[in-house]
C-alpha cells in the first residue's frame, strides 16, 4: 500500500537577526524620568532578541528543549545566530514581515537574514554577515517593501515613557518572565505595555515568578538612587557635581568572530562574552567603589552604556578594561570607551549622542589604532592615562591640597600646557610661562616640569598617533580632573 506521506527535504541554514536603533531607542527619554525608564528599554532589547527567536522555532514548530538550546549559536551584541535544518526559508521571510510591522513606531529594527550552511563554517559565517549588511544598506535607502498606514495612538504610547517606568518597576518586583503566544489577535500586532504584560507580534511577555529567570538579562542591580541627579549629587564622593556617561565597545569583536573555525568554537566564545557583560560585570558593579554609584544601562560585547557620577565612571572604565583584557587575552581584541561629562540637567538624548560620537572617535579616529579612551574630547591612551595621568592628577591634588598651589594657578598652568601641546612645536617662552606658574609647587614643581618634558621628547619619536598625542597632553588632562576633583559646582 502506498503512503500518502510525503517528506520534504530539508537544509541546515544559518539565521541571523540582528536589531539596529538601540541607541536612540534607549535613550529617547524624558531626562526627569530617565533613571526610571532606561532599564526597562534595554531589557526591552534582549527580550527581543529571545521573542525573534521564538518567532522562528513556532514557525517551523520547533519544540522547547534540547533543539532550540542546540539550535543557538550565539545570543549577545544584539544579534542572534540560529543553526536549523529547515525545508525551506519562506517561514523566515514571514518573520520579518511580523517583526516589521510590530516595531515600525519603536524606531527599531530587527533584520533576519539567512544562507545555506556550507563545509566551511567562517566562509558561511562571512556570508550571513554581509546579507545583514545588505539588508541594513537597503533600509537605509527606504527600500522596505513593509509600510502600511498605523494610527497616531499607536506611536504615543510606545513612546510614553510611562509604560517605560513600568516595565522598570516591574523587573524590580518579579523574578521571571515568559514568552507567550497570545490568545487574542492584537490589533496590527504592534507593541503595547499594559500592568504586568508587554504584547509585540502576537506575542505576550509576561512578568511573575515562573518561567526564565531575569538575572540572566540584567547586568546589575538597580542602585538605590532613583535618579541620576541624586548619583552625580553624592557628596560622599569628592570633586565637581557633575553627571557622566560612559561607553565601551569591544574593538574587532567581528573579525574575531568570522575567524573562528566551528560553531563549537564560536558557541564558546560566545559564552564568554556572557560571562564578561553579566557575571564578571555584575561583581565588579558590586564592588565597594561602584556598588549603588552605577547606573548599568545596557551592557554587551559592543555598545554598553553606564551612567553616574564623572569620577567613579572614570574608576569604572579602568576596571573593565583591565577585567577584560585578563578574560580575553586574544591580541586582536581590545576594548575602547569614551567618557562625556555634562551638567546634571543635560538632556539624556543629548549627551547619549556626544558619547556615541566619542566613542567612534576613540574606535575610528586614528585608523588601525583601536583601544583607546575619549576624554574631554580628546582621544587617549589606555595605558598612559592608567599609569601616568591618574598618578599626575594626584599629585597635583595632593600640593593643592596642602594649600602651596591654588586651583586658579593650576588653570592657567593647565590652559598653557594645552597651548604647548596643540603646536607643532615647543615654544620655549611657553614652556618658561609654565614654570612660573609652577614654581609654588617648591620641589614638586621642577619635578613634574622635569617628567613634562620627557613626555615632550618621547611624543617626537613616537610613532603611534594616539600615544604622540597621548604624551603631549599628559599635564592638560591631568590638571582639568584635578580642577574637577577640587570643584563642588
Amino acid at each position: 500500500m502506498q503512503s500518502n506521506i510525503t517528506f520534504q527535504p530539508t537544509t541546515s541554514f544559518l539565521i541571523k537577526g540582528d536589531i539596529s536603533g538601540i541607541q536612540s531607542f534607549i535613550f529617547n527619554v524624558n531626562s526627569k524620568l530617565a533613571a526610571q525608564s532606561l532599564k526597562g528599554r534595554s531589557f526591552f532589547i534582549k527580550i527581543l532578541l529571545e521573542l525573534g527567536m521564538q518567532m522562528i522555532f513556532d514557525k517551523y514548530t520547533i519544540t522547547e528543549g534540547a533543539v532550540q538550546t542546540k539550535a543557538k549559536v550565539s545570543t549577545s551584541g544584539g544579534n542572534f545566530i540560529l543553526l536549523l535544518d529547515l525545508p525551506s526559508q519562506n517561514h523566515i521571510d514571514e518573520v520579518q514581515e511580523i517583526l516589521n510591522k510590530a516595531l515600525q513606531f519603536t524606531g527599531l529594527n530587527m533584520l533576519l537574514a539567512y544562507v545555506p550552511m556550507g563545509q566551511n563554517y567562517g566562509e558561511s559565517l562571512k556570508e550571513l554577515n554581509q546579507k545583514i549588511r545588505e539588508r541594513k544598506y537597503n533600509l537605509l535607502q527606504g527600500k522596505n517593501e513593509f509600510f502600511e498606514p498605523f494610527e497616531r495612538s499607536f506611536t504615543s504610547t510606545i513612546n510614553d515613557n510611562n509604560k517605560w517606568v513600568k516595565v522598570t518597576d516591574q523587573l524590580k518586583k518579579v523574578t521571571h518572565f515568559s514568552i507567550q503566544k497570545s490568545g487574542a489577535k492584537m490589533t496590527n500586532g504592534v507593541l503595547s505595555i499594559e500592568g504586568n504584560q508587554m504584547k509585540l507580534g502576537g506575542y505576550t511577555i509576561h512578568f511573575g515568578n515562573e518561567g526564565i529567570l531575569l538575572n540572566k538579562y540584567l547586568e546589575s542591580f538597580f542602585p538605590v538612587p532613583t535618579t541620576f541627579e541624586m548619583l552625580a549629587q553624592d557628596k560622599t564622593i569628592k570633586g565637581i557635581q557633575k553627571l557622566g556617561v560612559l561607553a565601551m565597545d569591544v574593538d574587532n569583536l567581528g573579525v574575531t568572530l568570522e575567524a573562528v573555525k566551528s560553531i563549537e568554537a564560536h558557541r564558546a566564545f560566545d559564552l564568554r562574552l556572557q560571562q564578561f557583560f553579566n557575571d564578571k560585570l555584575r561583581k565588579i558593579i558590586r564592588m565597594p567603589d561602584f556598588q549603588n554609584k552605577i547606573y548599568v544601562v545596557t551592557a554587551g560585547g559592543d555598545d554598553s552604556y553606564f551612567v553616574g557620577k564623572w569620577n567613579v565612571l572614570l574608576e569604572l572604565a579602568i576596571e573593565i578594561k583591565k577585567n577584560f583584557l585578563v578574560d580575553f587575552p586574544e591580541p586582536e581584541l581590545t576594548i575602547s570607551a569614551a567618557l562625556v561629562i555634562v551638567d546634571i540637567n543635560f538632556p539624556v538624548v543629548r549627551f547619549a549622542a556626544m558619547a556615541d560620537d566619542a566613542i567612534k572617535d576613540a574606535k575610528y579616529k586614528h585608523q588601525g589604532h583601536k583601544g583607546n579612551i575619549s576624554l574631554f574630547g580628546e582621544v587617549l591612551d589606555w595605558e598612559i592615562m592608567e599609569k601616568e595621568i591618574i598618578q599626575l592628577r594626584n599629585s597635583f591634588n595632593s600640593i593643592t591640597n596642602s594649600g602651596l598651589f591654588t586651583s586658579g594657578l593650576l588653570t592657567k598652568a593647565r590652559l598653557t600646557s594645552l597651548k604647548i601641546a596643540q603646536g607643532e612645536g615647543i615654544q620655549l617662552s611657553d614652556f618658561w610661562k609654565l614654570g612660573y606658574y609652577m614654581r609654588k609647587f617648591q620641589g614638586n614643581g621642577s619635578k613634574i616640569l622635569n617628567q613634562y618634558n620627557s613626555y615632550l621628547t618621547k611624543a617626537t619619536t613616537e610613532t603611534n598617533p594616539v600615544r604622540k598625542k597621548t604624551y603631549k597632553l599628559i599635564f592638560a588632562v591631568a590638571a582639568r580632573l584635578a580642577e574637577f576633583d577640587k570643584r563642588r559646582n
